[in-house]
């Protein structure tokens, strides 16, 4: 598995983290992040990936787990990229 803390004041792009997520090969994601729609928890099984409001976190997370290792370098950025200017 794979996983970062995000600071809460970190802003992503909602529509970027669902097709970064949804383009994964992977077993699992998991999450809760500050999104430009409000925080959300994500949450990716199966190949099928949901999102629920939530309350502000005072850290975000997200989690990627899979029997394969992961790219850990490639993933950072391509999550990186999910991030709103501000």
């Amino acid at each position: 598995s794979l996983g970062w803390l995000l600071r809460g004041d970190q802003i992503f792009s909602a529509r970027a983290l669902r097709n970064w997520l949804g383009s994964l090969d992977i077993e699992r994601a998991k999450g809760i992040v500050a999104t430009d729609e409000g925080p959300l928890v994500l949450n990716m099984r199966d190949a099928v990936l949901s999102d629920m409001p939530t309350r502000q976190p005072e850290e975000g997370r997200i989690e990627l787990i899979d029997a394969q290792p992961l790219a850990v370098e490639l993933l950072e950025q391509a999550m990186l990229a999910c991030r709103l200017e501000g």
